[in-house]
């Protein structure tokens, strides 16, 4: 029995020296080391989804110190939603007086933290709050100051929905608000007045110099600095704005159409109660008394084509379609479009400027298909691809033969 239990023992004793051999040869298992050399993986955890952020950005540049504000205005190339945008002031200080958004609904909205901010320092960037996802986003417009130089700043718009396009809009001073009450018209020494019409038919601006017996003033005119007596019924004041026309001093506007029938841009220097507005014409830079019926302020879509807008004008006197853009919209229904043949810019009716509409309608012809004109005078067919589809069943063609760009009525074309 003893012996038994010796031989156990020193089997056992054996076994296990064996086992530890056998252990410290396998891979992995070697001294100092727990789990291996190469270790497993942890279990993948939940699905993650993607939180991916796109900015697009224009700089500011020059911000002006005027008191009270200056408007800049960005336009987005495409509408669409944003989270948010964000200002960073390059250089000097900048105070956001307010701002807001415009939906391609035309529906403006405030942007609460851009409401009169603090004074912000070189480096700042400060954000909007979080914008509605369900609008889709025109343009930003804001009201900003600059303290100690003219300041930079840059304007970034971020989304999901794909990466920003944005674009500066000419700046332009703070529009005064149009008066609630009637303003006081009543004639006072120093008072900016317009005096007509005079002998010849013109009218002269002027100030009053003296005031007699409640009925006739004193005034010197500017064009020759002389000074003449004539009656209060002579005489317009200058007042802000017009409430009738809402036209307001600083206000850019389009004059016309005058004696040869042409259209002329400028800006309101001043407004006068008897219905007069003085005018400096962007072409000559010279100033003109017109009436305020011919003077036409900006508006930013008529007849639902927009300022950037593609479109295509005509039929000219020739009988042609130009394509061009949108470059402003007057209240008057005129558009000023630069054409893309010569870069030039020209006033045209709205009724012969034409938007894309992408599709035709009646024959379901849309931009990119290719299609069979003809037959010509010749008895031929051509074929060419859409490159534009406008209002008025107008459809511009590429040729395929020549690549020549031409414009034909939808009913003269088939679709392949």
């Amino acid at each position: 029995m003893k012996h038994l239990i010796c031989v156990l023992v020193i089997l056992a004793i054996g076994l296990n020296s064996f086992a530890e051999e056998s252990l410290t040869d396998l891979p992995g298992f070697g001294p100092g080391s727990q789990t291996g050399s190469s270790p497993l993986p942890p279990p993948p955890g939940p699905p993650r989804q993607s939180n991916q952020e796109y900015v697009g950005s224009v700089a500011i540049r020059s911000i002006s110190r005027k008191a009270g504000g200056t408007v800049y205005r960005v336009d987005m190339v495409q509408p669409m939603p944003l989270q948010r945008f964000e200002i960073r002031v390059a250089s000097q200080q900048v105070k956001i007086i307010s701002a807001q958004v415009t939906t391609d609904l035309q529906v403006q909205v405030a942007v609460e933290r851009f409401s009169n901010t603090d004074v912000l320092d070189a480096g700042t960037v400060f954000a909007s709050e979080t914008l509605n996802q369900k609008d889709r986003i025109s343009s930003i417009e804001m009201v900003m100051e600059s303290f100690g130089s003219e300041a930079d700043v840059t304007l970034t718009a971020v989304t999901d929905k794909g990466i920003p396009a944005l674009i500066l809009k000419e700046s332009s001073p703070l529009r005064p608000p149009p008066p609630k009450s009637p303003r006081d018209v009543r004639l006072r020494v120093g008072d900016p007045v317009v005096s007509g019409p005079l002998q010849d038919g013109r009218y002269v601006s002027g100030t009053i110099v003296e005031l007699y017996d409640g009925q006739r003033a004193l005034v010197r005119d500017e064009d020759d600095n002389h000074t003449y007596v004539r009656s209060f019924s002579q005489l317009g004041k200058s007042i802000l704005c017009d409430t009738n026309k809402d036209i307001c001093n600083g206000d850019p506007v389009l004059s016309g159409p005058l004696s040869r029938g042409q259209y002329v841009s400028g800006y309101i220097l001043d407004v006068y109660s008897n219905g007069k507005v003085k005018v400096r014409d962007d072409d000559d830079h010279e100033n003109y008394i017109r009436d305020v019926n011919t003077v036409f302020t900006e508006t930013r879509c008529h007849d639902d084509k927009c300022e950037g807008d593609d479109v295509l004008s005509g039929p000219l006197t020739d009988g042609r379609y130009l394509p061009g853009m949108i470059l402003r919209v007057y209240s008057n229904g005129i558009f000023a479009v630069r054409d893309t043949a010569d870069y030039d810019v020209y006033y045209r009716n709205s009724k012969y400027v034409l938007r894309g509409i992408g599709c035709e309608p009646q024959k379901g012809i849309c931009e990119g298909d290719y299609v069979r004109t003809g037959p010509t005078y010749g008895g031929r067919f051509y074929r060419g691809r859409v490159v534009g589809v406008y209002s008025s069943t107008i459809i511009a063609v590429q040729d395929d033969d020549n690549g020549q760009i031409y414009v034909y009525d939808a009913n003269v074309l088939r679709k392949y």
